[in-house]
C-alpha cells in the first residue's frame, strides 16, 4: 500500500505531466483505495505546485521539468509502478540524480526530497500517461528507453523494413483450455522448438491491414471484420484454431494506440499491421495443431512498390506457371502461396517487369496480379462501360480492397458490374477493337494500381489505362484514400482510441 509521502510524490509528477486535480484524484483512489489523500489536499498539492509554473502557452516548449519525490519512494513499488506505467516512448531520457547531487544543487523543495529530471521532446507534454488496461484480460509490456527503435524519415519509408517498438503475442495450448491472456510486448524475436510445425509443414496464416493518420489527426483501420473473417476461414483450411474476431480487434487497437506515434503524417503512407497465426506444437507428424501463437508485427510503410499511383506496372503472363488451381487453397492467404511465386517474379523482373498476371487453365484465364486482384474496364457489346473481375471461385484471394471497389461501383450504379472469368483472348480481342479501357490491381498493400503493359507469348500489350480522360481506377482510388484518410466519414473506417 502506497505511504501519504509516495502519494504526494506522486501528485508532484502528475503536476509536471499537466493533468487536472479530478483527475489526479481518480488515479490515486484506483492504485490506492481507501487510504487515498483526500481530493482537497491534491487539489492543495497542485495548487502549491502550480505557483510559479510557466504559463501553459509554454509548455509546448521543448523543456526539462524538475519533479521532487522522496529516494525512498525512487527505491519502492510506487517508483516501479510510476515507470511501468510512464509513456516511455513519449520520454526521451529518465535520469535519478543522486542525493548528493541534489543537496549540492540545494533543490529541496516541499519536503519532496531529491529531485528527479524528465526531459520531454516538443509537444510532449500533454501527451498522456499509458494507463493500466481497462481490459482484465490483456496485460500490457513497455518498451524500456534501450528498446525504442529510431522512427524512419517518411520518405524514407521501404515496405516491411522498419518495425515499431511493441507486439502482439497470443499463445493457443488445447491442454490448457486454449487461448491464453493476450499480452503486448517489446518488440522481440521469437523462439520455436526444432520441431515447430510451422517449420515443417508450412502451418501457417496472415492477415493484412493497414492503419492511417487523417486529416483531423484521428487513427483509424479499415474495416478489420473482414480481415478477421478471411483470417479465420485460413486458419479452418490450415488446422490452425480460430478465435474471436472482435477480441482480435481490439487488441490490435490497443496495440496500435501504443504505437501511435509510428503512424505516419503522411497521405502517402500509412501503418501496416501484419497479424500472424502459426502452429508451434514441438512434435513432427502432419495433423491439426494442439498449440498455436498468434501474432502481431506492425511497420511504417510507404508505396508497396515503384508502380504504384500514376506510374501503371508491366506484367509478366506466363502459361507455364500456375498460382493455383480449384481446390486448392489460392483463397487462402497463407505463407505457402506466395514463396512459390518468388522464382516467377525473378524472372519477371530479369525481363525488366515488375509484377506476374496469374494464368490457369487451357484458355489462359486471369486470376490475380502479383498479390493484388485484378479489375478490366471495357466497352461491352452494348456499348456500354463495365467493370469486371474474376468470380470468387477457389482461384483468387477474397480480397478486402475487391469488394470494396464492388460495393462502391454498384452502390454509385453507372454501369454494369460483373464478376466473372476473363480469358487472355478476350483481353487481346477487346485490345484490338479499341474497347479495353483499363486494367488495374487491386489490395490492401497498393490500394489500386494500373497497368500499363503485359508480356504474354513474347509479344508486349499496352494497355491503355492512363490514358483514359477520366479513368476509373483513379476515382476508387480516391474514392478508398478519402474514407482511410478522414476525408469523408464512412463505417468502414474504424477510429483507434488515443
Amino acid at each position: 500500500m502506497f505511504t501519504k509521502q509516495e502519494q504526494r510524490s506522486w501528485l508532484k509528477i502528475q503536476c509536471a505531466l499537466g493533468r487536472t486535480a479530478r483527475q489526479y484524484h481518480e488515479d490515486l483512489v484506483e492504485t490506492c483505495g481507501e487510504t487515498v489523500l483526500p481530493y482537497r489536499t491534491v487539489a492543495r498539492c497542485i495548487r502549491a505546485f502550480n505557483e510559479g509554473r510557466e504559463s501553459k502557452a509554454d509548455v509546448a516548449q521543448p523543456q526539462v521539468a524538475l519533479v521532487s519525490v522522496t529516494m525512498s519512494a525512487v527505491c519502492s513499488s510506487w517508483w516501479e509502478t510510476f515507470s511501468m506505467s510512464t509513456a516511455i516512448g513519449h520520454i526521451r531520457q529518465l535520469m535519478c540524480l543522486t542525493w548528493s547531487q541534489a543537496t549540492k544543487r540545494n533543490i529541496e523543495g516541499g519536503g519532496f526530497g531529491p529531485v528527479l529530471w524528465i526531459e520531454f521532446g516538443v509537444a510532449q507534454w500533454s501527451e498522456r500517461l499509458v494507463r493500466r488496461t481497462k481490459d482484465p484480460d490483456l496485460t500490457v509490456q513497455l518498451a524500456s528507453p534501450e528498446q525504442l527503435q529510431p522512427k524512419p524519415e517518411v520518405t524514407d519509408l521501404q515496405f516491411g523494413k522498419n518495425f515499431t517498438d511493441h507486439m502482439l503475442k497470443i499463445l493457443y495450448h488445447e491442454s490448457l483450455g486454449g487461448w491464453q491472456r493476450p499480452e503486448i510486448v517489446p518488440f522481440e524475436n521469437i523462439v520455436l522448438h526444432p520441431a515447430a510445425k510451422v517449420l515443417h509443414y508450412a502451418t501457417e496464416l496472415f492477415e493484412g491491414m493497414k492503419a492511417y493518420r487523417g486529416v483531423d489527426g484521428k487513427i483509424r483501420i479499415f474495416r478489420p471484420d473482414m480481415n478477421m473473417e478471411r483470417m479465420n476461414r485460413s486458419a479452418l483450411r490450415a488446422g490452425l484454431p480460430t478465435f474471436d474476431g472482435e477480441q482480435l480487434i481490439k487488441c490490435l487497437c490497443r496495440l496500435i494506440s501504443i504505437d501511435q506515434e509510428w503512424v505516419p503524417h503522411s497521405e502517402s503512407s500509412s501503418l501496416y499491421i501484419r497479424p500472424t497465426l502459426i502452429g508451434i506444437d514441438p512434435s513432427l507428424g502432419v495433423a491439426a495443431c494442439g498449440s498455436a501463437m498468434l501474432y502481431t508485427i506492425l511497420c511504417p510503410v510507404g508505396s508497396y512498390f515503384s508502380g504504384t499511383g500514376e506510374n501503371p506496372v508491366s506484367l509478366l503472363a506466363d502459361p507455364r506457371f500456375i498460382r493455383a488451381w480449384p481446390g486448392g487453397c489460392g483463397d487462402k492467404k497463407m505463407g505457402s502461396n506466395y514463396a512459390p511465386t518468388i522464382q516467377v517474379q525473378q524472372e519477371a523482373q530479369g525481363r525488366g517487369l515488375q509484377q506476374v498476371l496469374w494464368l490457369y487453365g487451357e484458355e489462359n484465364l486471369i486470376t490475380e496480379v502479383g498479390t493484388m486482384n485484378i479489375f478490366m474496364v471495357f466497352i461491352n457489346d452494348r456499348g456500354e462501360k463495365e467493370l469486371v473481375t474474376p468470380p470468387l471461385d477457389g482461384l483468387i484471394l477474397p480480397g478486402i480492397t475487391r469488394a470494396s471497389i464492388l460495393h462502391l461501383s454498384r452502390e454509385w450504379n453507372e454501369f454494369p458490374v460483373s464478376e466473372r472469368r476473363i480469358s487472355m483472348a478476350e483481353v487481346i480481342n477487346l485490345l484490338g477493337q479499341n474497347r479495353l479501357l483499363e486494367l488495374f490491381g487491386a489490395g490492401t498493400a497498393c490500394v489500386v494500381s494500373p497497368v500499363a503493359s503485359i508480356m504474354y507469348n513474347g509479344e508486349n500489350l499496352q494497355i491503355p489505362t492512363v490514358k483514359q480522360e477520366y479513368p476509373l481506377y483513379a476515382r476508387l482510388r480516391k474514392t478508398l484514400t478519402d474514407i482511410q484518410y478522414g476525408y469523408v466519414p464512412h463505417p468502414w473506417a474504424v477510429p483507434i482510441d488515443p
